[in-house]
């Protein structure tokens, strides 16, 4: 069942997709061939460097007295033929260090999206009270760096935001609940036992007990975010 809802997700996000996003995702494309491009001649300039360097260790070692090389054109050869390949491998080591920089990024609309599988159950209100929730916290609505990592501990904490909103709503029908219990109770019963005080009591600190956990699960994922 999960890896059919994963599918029809998946296949939803592929045909929502609008030009722009196909633009988009041309774009890495041709980005990720011209790294591959880049890879292979760095690969093939280093192949040829030892070879070269190879082959001109056996001339100097098979060389007679009349077989002598000149400074000159020893000095030329590694000139024209090293430069490009030192070129190629420091832009691939740019490119490469660029890459380790920015990890994975997730598509243009990939969040947005995962955002709001996530919240289809819950009404336009909780919606609101979730991004009230993020501000109050002082999180951005929308991450600034969205690489995979950080959308993850984000769709983390909007969850357990939703969680959070859950337990208070909960903890308040339940304060409800007991405050119009013990009116009638104590209309019915002046002399109420101290028993029925004590359960309700013990209840409400175990509710608030279940909240001030989540509040501290939720800090310790806004710092995540910020480290």
């Amino acid at each position: 069942m999960t890896r059919d809802r994963e599918r029809k997700r998946a296949l939803s996000m592929v045909l929502s997709q609008s030009r722009h996003q196909e633009k988009k995702d041309a774009e890495i494309l041709a980005e990720a061939k011209r790294i591959t491009e880049i890879r292979l001649a760095a690969r093939r300039a280093a192949d040829l460097d030892v070879s070269g360097n190879e082959n001109i260790g056996l001339d100097k070692a098979d060389g007679g007295p009349g077989c002598s090389v000149s400074p000159s054109s020893n000095s030329q050869l590694p000139a024209t033929a090293v430069a490009p390949s030192i070129l190629t491998m420091a832009d691939y080591a740019s490119t490469l260090a660029s890459l380790r920089m920015l990890h994975v990024y997730l598509r243009t609309y990939g969040l947005e999206q995962m955002v709001q599988a996530a919240s289809s159950a819950v009404g336009l209100r909780t919606i609101k009270r979730v991004g009230q929730t993020l501000q109050d916290l002082g999180v951005n609505l929308k991450p600034k760096v969205p690489t995979k990592t950080v959308c993850d501990e984000y769709l983390e904490l909007r969850k357990e935001i939703l969680t959070l909103l859950n337990l208070q709503k909960q903890l308040q029908y339940k304060e409800s609940e007991g405050s119009s219990h013990r009116e009638g109770t104590y209309a019915a019963m002046p002399d109420t036992p101290k028993e029925f005080q004590l359960k309700d009591q013990s209840r409400r600190n175990r509710s608030a007990r279940v909240l001030e956990g989540r509040q501290t699960l939720l800090h310790q994922l806004i710092s995540g975010l910020e480290n």
